[in-house]
C-alpha cells in the first residue's frame, strides 16, 4: 500500500500502530511560494515496524508521532540538503548516518543563498569522522578552506584534496552507520552568510 503526501509531517502523522510492514510513503514536495525551496523533492520511505533508528535531519529516517517503528528512505540515490551558516560552531555535526544505512558520497557542494562575509581571512570547510578524511577541509574546502570570495550566492565549494583524490582514483567515499560529516571553521569566523550543503549520495547494500 502506498500513500502520497506533500510533506513529511503528513507521513509522520500516521501512527505506527496503524501501519503494516513495508507500507510505502512517497513525499512529492512542491516548491514553496514559487521560490524553488524544497528539501525532499520526491522521496520514498518504507515502514519498518522493528526499526528504532534516529535521524536528526529526517531525510533518511522519519519517526511517527505516535506508535513504534520508522519510515526508512528507500530511494537508491538522493540528495542530503543541510542548512549551513556563519553561526555554526566548529566541528558541528551536519550529517549522521543512521543505523541501517551505508551511503556513498558523490560530489558535495554548497548552495549559497546569502554571501559569507566578515572576520579576518575567514575560511570554512567540511570533513568527516572517517580517516583519512577527518582533517578540516578534507571533504570540502581543502586545507585552506573556502574563503569569502568563493562563498558568494550560487553553487560553490572547493573539493577537498582527500576526497578529490579518492574520487579521481575511482574509489567511493562511504560512510556507515554512525559516520558523520562535520562543519569546519578553518580560519577565524564569518559574521554573515547562509546556504545549504548538498551531499548527493547513493544508498549502499549493508
Amino acid at each position: 500500500m502506498r500513500s502520497i503526501f506533500a510533506t513529511p509531517a503528513a507521513c509522520k502523522a500516521i501512527s505506527g500502530a496503524n501501519l503494516a510492514p513495508y507500507q510505502e510513503c512517497t513525499i512529492v514536495e512542491l516548491a514553496q511560494s514559487g521560490l524553488g525551496v524544497t528539501t525532499y523533492g520526491r522521496a520514498t520511505f518504507i515502514f519498518d515496524p522493528t526499526s528504532s533508528a534516529a535521524d536528526a535531519l529526517e531525510q533518511m529516517v522519519l519517526t511517527p508521532t505516535a506508535g513504534t517503528g520508522r519510515w526508512l528512505r528507500a530511494d537508491p540515490w538522493f540528495d542530503l540538503k543541510v542548512p549551513v551558516g556563519f553561526a555554526l560552531a566548529d566541528n558541528a555535526t551536519l550529517v549522521t548516518v543512521p543505523v541501517g544505512f551505508r551511503i556513498a558520497l558523490i560530489r558535495p557542494l554548497y548552495e549559497i543563498t546569502a554571501d559569507f562575509t566578515g572576520g579576518i581571512a575567514s575560511a570554512v570547510g567540511v570533513s568527516s569522522t572517517l580517516i583519512p578524511f577527518s582533517t578540516a577541509g578534507d571533504i570540502l574546502g581543502g586545507a585552506g578552506g573556502d574563503v569569502l570570495a568563493g562563498l558568494t550566492a550560487g553553487v560553490r565549494g572547493t573539493l577537498g584534496t582527500a576526497l578529490a583524490a579518492q574520487l579521481a582514483a575511482g574509489q567511493p567515499f562511504m560512510l556507515a552507520a554512525g559516520g558523520i560529516l562535520k562543519w569546519n571553521k578553518i580560519v577565524d569566523s564569518f559574521t554573515a552568510g547562509a546556504g545549504f550543503l548538498h551531499a548527493p549520495v547513493q544508498a549502499m547494500a549493508l
